[in-house]
This record gives C-alpha cells, structure tokens and sequence, in this order.
C-alpha cells in the first residue's frame, strides 16, 4: 500500500463526491483480500500436489516394477524422458511457488502521519485505490501461477506417458 499524498487533487476531490457507493464500496475490500488469498492458496496447493505426484510417480512406479519383475531394466529413453518430465515439474513448480508474493493491506501504513489527517470520506476512497491495485497485482499473480500449473500438468501428463511407455517397452521385451 503506497503512501498517500495530503494533496489530493481537484479531480480526486471531485471523485470522492461523485461516489456516493463509497460507504458500499469500501466494505467489499475485506472481501476482495480474501477471494484473493483462496484463489492463492488454490493454486500453491495445486503446485503442491503436482511435485508429490509426480515425484511419486517416478520414484514408485519404477520400485514397483521391480518388486513384481525383478529383470526389468530402468535403461531406457522411456524412462529417462519420464525422469527428466519429473524434473523439469518439480523444478518448475518450485520455481512458481517462490516466484511473486501476495501484496496485502500494510496496516503499519495507515499509522502514519499523512493517514491521520483524513477525513473518514478521504481515507475511505485512498483505501479502496490501494485495494483494487493490489486486488489486480494478487489477480495477475495467481493467473500467472495458474498458467505455470497448467503447463506443469501437461508435463507431468508426458512423464505418465513416458513412463507407460516404458513399462509397455519392457513388458514387451
């Protein structure tokens, strides 16, 4: 949340008497904060369980295959496609995970000077252009985990048909 500046000017003025939905407005923030972080916490979990699943699949898959047929061979380009697609989601979906930050409420902010002096009206609509930039940052920021996920899932969907592959391959041998 930036700082606000005690200049505010004509125009802001003139929008601060223009909107008389203010009062309704500024209730949705809260709202807005918390559709957000469940959008956020959504998709981490998604990218959670794409480096579970996938790790799973290529540590268990091949410790199965060779409890049930102790001669099947893990030399193969099947399974080293399946291997590097396990890597390339976990890599990835870490990646996504530690890229960008969820920009929330600084309450630290509102303590400060230039916050104190406002009237209800004014603290009001600067509270709402700070939670709608940081709705929009917390939205690009999701959509663009999201994208990481789904292109994740296609990989780890190659990394299930490498490794069926392979076990067709060696079953067929």
């Amino acid at each position: 949340m930036g700082e606000y500046s005690s200049a505010t000017t004509a125009q802001d003025q003139d929008g601060l008497a223009a909107w008389p939905g203010l009062p309704l407005t500024y209730g949705f923030i809260p709202m807005s904060y918390d559709l957000a972080l469940k959008r956020y916490e959504a998709v981490e979990g998604r990218l959670n369980n794409l480096i579970a699943v996938a790790a799973g699949l290529i540590t268990g898959v091949p410790a199965l295959a060779k409890a049930v047929l102790p001669g099947i061979g893990l030399q193969s380009w099947w399974f080293y496609a399946a291997a590097l697609c396990a890597a390339v989601v976990a890599i990835g979906s870490a990646w996504a995970k530690a890229y960008g930050e969820v920009k929330l409420l600084d309450i630290g902010v509102l303590s400060r000077p230039s916050w104190r002096v406002l009237s209800e009206e004014e603290f009001r609509w600067w509270a709402v252009h700070f939670a709608a930039d940081a709705f929009g940052r917390n939205l690009d920021l999701v959509n663009r985990k999201g994208n990481a996920a789904v292109v994740l899932t296609f990989i780890f969907l190659l990394e299930v048909g490498a490794l069926g592959l392979w076990l067709t391959f060696a079953l067929g041998a």
